[in-house]
């Protein structure tokens, strides 16, 4: 089956095979770093209450978490980028299922920690008609547990590959949020939730659409 996670293994297949032993070893590396890193501080996960936020979206408008919930449920997905090929990927992925979410008043969220313009860039570039939001300073990222700062080796890599990190993030330098979706409901619950250290390791489309109707269906909790 063609799904987000084989498209994903491809194009990591294809990008391996035209990079140097050197940058494949500092690439790897670096996954080792942020898996132990999730291992000694775990982000948020199931059960947990996700915080409130505000931020702007690639037209300028302010969204709130909490004005959404007040709607239905919300699908929340950090991404390191519109500059990473894997992040669009799965931005193009959600967009599959936007509709689907709509018809279970569920609103789909995406934060990174790029400059407004480059939100508005990745958002134009991909065709998104959902809010692409700019985390200035990756400060909702760091408390969702989600931030973790470039290494040596990997940021002089991707600076090989034509990523600045300081030039299109706001406020955050070279710290990215660990790639992960949460499904949040109404109480502001966590009720589904999906955190890698890997590039290619993300929650699929069908998942989430899968988790949003569980919400829909499970009963409600008695008054």
């Amino acid at each position: 089956m063609d799904n987000l996670t084989s498209r994903l293994n491809k194009f990591r297949q294809c990008m391996v095979e035209r990079m140097t032993p050197s940058a494949i070893d500092a690439m790897l590396r670096s996954e080792a770093l942020r898996a132990a890193l999730l291992r000694e501080t775990p982000p948020l996960g199931i059960g947990d209450r996700a915080p409130e936020f505000s931020l702007v979206d690639q037209s300028g408008a302010t969204i709130s978490l909490h004005d959404r919930l007040a709607h239905g449920p919300v699908v929340l997905l950090f991404y390191r980028g519109g500059w990473c090929p894997f992040c669009t990927l799965t931005l193009r992925g959600m967009q599959s299922i936007k509709q689907d979410l709509s018809r279970h008043n569920t609103t789909l969220l995406t934060v990174s920690p790029q400059m407004p313009a480059q939100s508005r860039l990745t958002a134009e570039r991909n065709y998104l008609d959902f809010p692409v939001l700019s985390d200035d300073g990756n400060a909702v990222a760091r408390r969702y547990g989600l931030a973790w700062q470039v290494d040596d080796d990997m940021r002089a890599l991707m600076h090989s590959l034509g990523h600045d990190l300081a030039r299109v993030n706001s406020g955050a330098g070279w710290e990215l949020p660990f790639c992960a979706t949460y499904v949040i409901d109404q109480t502001a619950t966590i009720t589904a939730a999906h955190v890698s250290p890997g590039i290619t390791d993300r929650m699929d489309p069908a998942e989430v659409l899968r988790a949003v109707r569980t919400l829909a269906t499970a009963p409600a909790d008695p008054l």
